[in-house]
């Protein structure tokens, strides 16, 4: 238990533990009425065993003012004061239960937030190293479930635990021979139990942690490529292996529940061996045998109240247990990420007002030896349009994911007007495979900004450069039909227009096209160009293309090969003087093509 509630003070280190203790106050709070609630059965029994024994109890003094009663009145009192307590104890755990759900829902909710915020705010390279099904893993299941179930077997224990206390020590203070052999026999049962089940219930925990990532990748899997999956009757492999999954989360489901039913069966049968062992106690020891049915009723009433505090303490105990694993996993995340630098984005962006160049750049991914990137040296002037063009793995990306930011060079600079880049360039970015919302035309669009800052007509001059016209003029309702998920209402062609409209709309200073326009009909790619060519002097904008269009009328075309540039020019000089670019050409030019060979694009 003490491994649990390390991880959680590390998770929740930030926050202040004041409500925390509050909680803790009430809990006690409602042991001592649980206390009192137990003291006020010893003189009722005694009033209906033996009246006359009632003057032999060790009353508070206020209780002189009963001397004189009848016992009946005596009887009515007690039972009536019993009643209140109880009535006292009902509502101020009420109380403490409100106010444990809403502080359990809330840090629930925080925590939820501050995962999120931090893995939005991770390094680009993160994000490059880690699968997100174990991040939609982290972000459900230990969020969601085990924090929430920690917390409130956390807190049950807590207020169980001040009653079980209080009742302990009545039975100590009334009857210690007994409580004491009672006692001893149960510690000793519960220790044995504890270790045998606190093994299954950490084993089970971490089980369905990796379950639950394997589970939400094959939902990504087998969903994610549903088309593919149709076409080439794939659905059986996939639905044979989620099956087989499934079986696996099944076993650990049963092996926990099992498990966990197991200890209150278990305490139910302690709970009776105890009391037998102080009853047998009690009659040996008893003097007389008024005293042994006063001291019965006693150990009854305790037995009646120990034996759901119990079983509720050791359920509370497991649960703890299989959230363990749980725990550990969010405190280490969250350590990683808040060890993380903070993002660029956090500052304004850099004006451009001349050139950015890149400065012998060199880029290493984490994890490998040889540079995607080495010995770069380019300098784009403000305004120009630069095509990028090179074979599979020449680094086309990675220099792109410079100039965006994303990444940071591992030798070299990026310089903005001669001076180093230390925040980022106001930037659009449209990939080849658009991110489309399940939302409307108009807030994907606008993608992050709030209905009430959206500006109509910002909307309008997005729309009409990016050939969005007619696409939503045939829209049922226009801007606001949504286009369902991942765009399935759109073709290929026209998903990649929304992700044009999207960047355009921001008015960016640094426009970066990563073949944005390979699903779309030559038609529409040269209205597409011509309105981005109207950029041209006052925003900078890097094409990386397949087309020999889209690159002819570029102000400079930059060719890549493992990682280094080859050459770069205007359109002409390259066809003039570099002869592998000329052979290129040449051959698109006699496959009746206007697609650049392969070898050249990808």
């Amino acid at each position: 238990m003490f491994y649990e509630v390390r991880a959680f003070l590390s998770i929740e280190a930030h926050r202040s533990k004041t409500v925390l203790l509050g909680l803790m106050l009430l809990a006690l709070a409602v042991g001592l009425f649980e206390l009192a609630a137990v003291l006020l059965i010893i003189p009722t029994l005694a009033v209906i065993v033996d009246p006359a024994s009632l003057a032999r109890l060790p009353l508070p003094a206020i209780w002189d003012v009963a001397a004189g009663w009848s016992w009946r009145r005596t009887l009515v009192v007690l039972v009536t004061l019993l009643l209140l307590t109880y009535a006292a104890k009902a509502a101020l755990q009420v109380y403490y239960y409100r106010a444990q759900t809403e502080l359990v829902a809330a840090w629930q909710r925080d925590l939820a937030v501050r995962l999120m915020r931090l893995y939005l705010q991770a390094p680009y390279t993160f994000h490059l190293r880690r699968n997100s099904a174990e991040i939609i893993r982290n972000m459900t299941t230990p969020v969601q479930v085990f924090y929430g179930e920690f917390l409130n077997a956390l807190f049950s224990l807590a207020a169980d635990a001040a009653a079980a206390l209080a009742l302990i020590a009545v039975l100590l203070a009334v009857a210690p021979g007994p409580a004491l052999a009672a006692g001893t026999l149960m510690i000793t049962i519960y220790v044995i139990q504890h270790r045998i089940f606190h093994r299954i219930h950490v084993r089970l925990g971490e089980k369905i942690l990796q379950l639950q990532e394997q589970n939400q990748r094959e939902l990504q899997h087998g969903l994610g490529a549903l088309k593919e999956l149709r076409v080439g009757r794939k659905a059986g492999f996939f639905l044979d292996r989620y099956a087989r999954l499934q079986g696996r989360i099944r076993d650990n489901i049963f092996s926990y529940e099992f498990s966990r039913r197991l200890p209150p069966l278990f305490g139910d049968v302690t709970i009776v061996l105890c009391m037998t062992v102080a009853i047998l106690v009690l009659v040996w020891l008893a003097p007389e045998p008024a005293q042994v049915v006063a001291s019965l009723g006693l150990l009854a009433a305790a037995a009646f109240r120990l034996s759901p505090l119990a079983n509720r303490i050791i359920g509370a105990f497991g649960t703890i247990h299989r959230t363990g694993p749980s725990l550990k996993l969010l405190a280490d995340e969250l350590r990683q990420l808040e060890a993380l630098p903070q993002p660029r984005d956090q500052q304004s962006p850099t004006p451009v007002r001349r050139d950015i160049a890149l400065s012998d750049v060199a880029y290493v991914y984490p994890g490998r030896e040889q540079p995607s990137l080495r010995g770069i040296d380019l300098t784009i002037a403000r305004g120009e349009v630069v095509g990028i063009i090179g074979p599979s793995g020449a680094g086309k990306t990675t220099l792109v994911d410079i100039l965006l930011g994303l990444l940071v060079p591992s030798q070299g600079a990026v310089l903005v007007d001669g001076d180093p880049l230390r925040g980022f360039v106001h930037a659009g970015y449209v990939p080849q495979d658009v991110f489309v919302l399940d939302d409307t035309v108009r807030r994907n669009i606008a993608f992050g900004v709030a209905d009430s800052e959206i500006e109509a007509g910002r909307m309008q001059e997005a729309i009409r450069m990016a050939c969005l016209d007619r696409v939503v003029n045939e829209l049922p309702e226009g801007l606001n039909t949504r286009l369902g998920e991942r765009g399935r209402a759109l073709s290929g062609g026209q998903k990649q227009r929304i992700g044009i409209a999207r960047a355009l709309y921001e008015k960016p200073e640094l426009l970066v096209m990563d073949e944005a326009t390979s699903a779309m009909d030559a038609r529409i790619e040269e209205e597409i160009t011509d309105a981005i060519a109207d950029l041209r002097g006052h925003v900078t904008t890097i094409v990386i293309a397949h087309r020999l269009s889209t690159i002819r009328n570029c102000d400079l075309i930059v060719m890549l090969e493992r990682g280094r540039i080859s050459d770069q020019g205007r359109f002409d000089e390259l066809l003039q003087r570099n002869e592998e670019f000329k052979a290129l050409v040449r051959i698109a030019t006699l496959g009746k093509s206007d697609r650049l060979p392969e070898a050249i694009t990808n």
